[in-house]
Parts: C-alpha cells; structure tokens; sequence
C-alpha cells in the first residue's frame, strides 16, 4: 500500500470491427468496469490524489470499493471559509475522530488539518498528533486558524512529551500555523527528525528566540511569518537553501548556511535597508532576493553592499512620490550579474510627474534581460522607468507589464477590466516605438 502508479486509460472510438475478429468479450465490453478489477495498491493511489470527502464518497460504488478509501495515504481536513459555530467545530472535530479510528493504512503522506479547532480540543489535537507520527506522516501541517490573529489565546500548545515519546524520523515537512510553540520544542523537533526538509512556523506568539542547527540537519526551506515576540533567530544550516522572515525587526543571525541561495524578508524587517544594517544577514552567494517593503517612506536613499552573485531580484513599493523608487537603483547597481527584475508597485498616482534625476546618471545593468512591472497605470513615472531599463539593459529580452496590483488575486483579473486597467494597457502598448530589435513586450 502507499505506492504510486501512473495510469493511462483510453478507449478507442470509430474502428470498425472484423466479423472474424475472435477479440476477447471483455475486450469488446467496453462498459465493464475495468479499474474496480485493478490491484489494491493502485486504487490507493488513485484516491490519495482525491479529497477526503472525494474519496470517502467511494465507498458506496460497491462492494470492492467499501473499504478502500480508509487507506488513504492523503488525510486532510480543510476548514470552511469561514468563522466556525460550537456545534459546526464539534461536528467537524466528531468527523476527524471518526475518520482516524476508520483508518487501516500503515503509513500515511500527508496529514492536514487546516479549521478553526478553537479552545477545549486540545486532547483531540493530541491523539490527532500521536495518531499521525505512529503512521509514519511525511508532510504534517497543522493550520489552526484562530479568529484573533495576534493574541495567543486559544491556540493550542505542541507538548514536548509527543515528540519525545514518538519516533519521528519519516518527517520531511512540517508547517505549524497558529500553533504555540517554543524555541525549545523547534529544537526538539530538529534534532529528531533527520529527513526534515521544510520547516515553517507562523503566528506562534509563544516563540521568543529560535535556533536552527544540529550536525545532521538535513533542512532546506525555512520560513519563519508573523511571530510578533521572536527577538532572536540563529541560523547555522549547512543544507539551508531558502530562508524567508515575516515580521518585526529583530536579531537575525545567520552564521553558517553555505548554500543558502534565496531570501525573502516581508514586513518591518525588511525595511531594516533605509539604516543598512539589514544585510549583515546575507551572505555573497545569494541568487534570488525578494523584499516586500510597502510600509516604508524612504527619508534618504539606502546603500547596498555588493550582491555579486544575485540573479533573480523582487521587489514590493508602495510608490506614492517618484523619490520612493530610489532604493531600487542601489539595489540594481549592488547586483552587477543581475538576469530577472520583477518589481511590483503600489498605490502609484497616475497624475504624479516626478522623475528621479539620479536615473539619468545610472550604469548599464548587461545581464539584466527580463524585466516584470506589476502595479503599471503609464504615468510618467512608470513610463519613464520602463524607458529607463530599455537604455540601460543592452542584454534585454522581454518586458512584462501588468496594470494588476500585485496583491490582487489571479482570480480577479477576469472582473479587473475597468477603465484604468483598460487605460493602463493603452499606454503600455504605447512604448512599442521604444523597443529595441529583440525585445519583446507582454501586456497582461
């Protein structure tokens, strides 16, 4: 069990058949129900990529498919998009229990729960935890959404004894949401789970310091979002790829991540660039770096260190005069090897006619040759910057422009087409002129 397989299934339809064809009756059935008679395994498999509810559902097609969903190998309880009711939050805990008790598979990859668990459950959670490292889990989330987002209480507290009474070397994932944990309890998860390859906690408001390291660490990705009372993070990881921090300003100490080739700092942190002290953090080697800093007014403009090696660059603006596009020319001139440069504005005032001198004076970006504008509405400020990459890009190959927010879902973008968007992409379509042989422009 807990195999996977893949299937290709396909009938042929508009070929005439040979009266002295001697083909097989159950070739010529075509309404038989071939997959019922495939091996255990491969029905398993086949509902794991189905939801719980998808697959429970199978149960009534016939005897054969009875029991089947019950080895799952994919356990997830997703919550309503909404804030649960007492007796809907005891409905949903009821299910969850019984769906456990139910389940008969040895081993199981995923198990998720992902709705409002709320106070009073917390020996539920337990026995669900127990439950899930018994078998074996791979990828465990826990997404205990509470509806007060920054106060810890109600959220439920991982106890170190189930880690320590559990074996949990099949780990490979582990995402904690409005889960109190402390520094203490990530340790004791680390130094037990020598496969673990992601890491992230957010919204734990009972984490005050946070080290991450151990001989054997196998970790790549660590994300560490919105945990409001961190003061203190130490990082020595030598599989450390990505690392991404959302949140106040605190100490973050990076000491030994060799590999680490992507950073991602979002909220007050990252705005730790307009004093320069940000990047003491980041080491040479990094390729990708991404700063979401929509909550900073620049009062000067910032200095970079060099990003000798950084090829991929992303950056969040809420642009409401042209001097807040100043960073972005430290940024560009500290990353000489620069290939992708995807900025995303916003707040941008269409009527706004300033324009930085400094971008007159700026030297040529050659490796630059992909250049993404989110957030675009064609006043001089966006246009000029547009011209501005076009002169000093020799090596560039396409510009992307999206009139879009870059907040705004990929869902919207059917329902977006008001007269800015349309307008927008009006005056998008007007640097065509400006387009050098080679460059292609993507209106989205």
């Amino acid at each position: 069990m807990g195999q996977h397989y893949s299937l290709q299934l396909g009938i042929c339809y508009g070929k005439k058949l040979s009266t002295t064809s001697k083909m097989d009756e159950e070739t010529l059935d075509l309404s038989k129900d071939r997959i019922s008679n495939l091996p255990d395994e491969i029905l398993v498999s086949i509902l794991s990529l189905l939801t719980m509810k998808e697959a429970a559902r199978t149960s009534v097609l016939s005897h054969r498919w009875r029991y089947l969903w019950a080895f799952t190998g994919r356990l997830e309880f997703q919550r309503p998009s909404k804030e649960l009711r007492d007796f809907e939050r005891c409905r949903l805990v009821k299910c969850v229990n019984q769906v456990l008790q139910s389940h008969k598979g040895q081993t199981i990859d995923k198990f998720e729960i992902n709705f409002d668990v709320g106070e009073g459950y917390e020996h539920c959670i337990d026995r669900w935890l127990t439950f899930a490292l018994a078998k074996k889990v791979k990828r465990l989330e826990l997404n205990l959404f509470y509806f007060a987002p920054y106060s810890a209480l109600g959220n439920y507290t991982l106890k170190p004894k189930i880690l320590c009474d559990s074996r949990l070397d099949s780990l490979t994932t582990v995402l904690f949401n409005h889960v109190n944990v402390t520094g203490e309890v990530i340790q004791t998860l680390l130094s037990r789970c020598p496969f673990l390859e992601m890491l992230r906690v957010s919204n734990a408001m009972s984490l005050v310091d946070l080290k991450v390291s151990g001989p054997s660490l196998k970790l790549k990705r660590l994300e560490i979002v919105n945990c409001h009372e961190l003061d203190y993070i130490e990082i020595s990881a030598l599989s450390l790829v990505s690392f991404k921090y959302k949140g106040q300003v605190t100490i973050i100490s990076i000491k030994d991540a060799p590999c680490l080739a992507e950073v991602i700092f979002e909220g007050s942190y990252a705005c730790l660039l307009n004093n320069g002290s940000w990047y003491s953090c980041c080491l040479p080697q990094l390729e990708k770096l991404m700063l979401d800093m929509t909550c900073e007014k620049f009062s000067r403009l910032p200095k970079f260190p060099s990003l000798r090696n950084l090829k991929q660059l992303e950056l969040f603006l809420d642009v409401s005069r042209a001097r807040d596009l100043l960073c972005l020319m430290s940024l560009l001139n500290a990353s000489p090897l620069l290939h992708l440069f995807e900025l995303r504005l916003l707040n941008l005032n269409r009527r706004e006619q300033g324009q930085p001198k400094e971008w007159e004076v700026q030297p040529m970006h050659e490796h630059l040759k992909v250049f993404q504008l989110s957030g675009f509405v064609g006043c001089r400020i966006d246009t000029e910057l547009v011209l501005y990459v076009l002169s000093h890009a020799g090596s560039l190959q396409k510009i992307v422009i999206d009139p879009l927010s870059p907040y705004a879902k990929k869902s919207s973008r059917e329902c977006w087409e008001c007269d800015e968007a349309l307008l927008a992409r009006i005056n998008a379509r007007k640097l065509e002129p400006s387009l050098r042989p080679g460059v292609e422009l993507v209106v989205l």
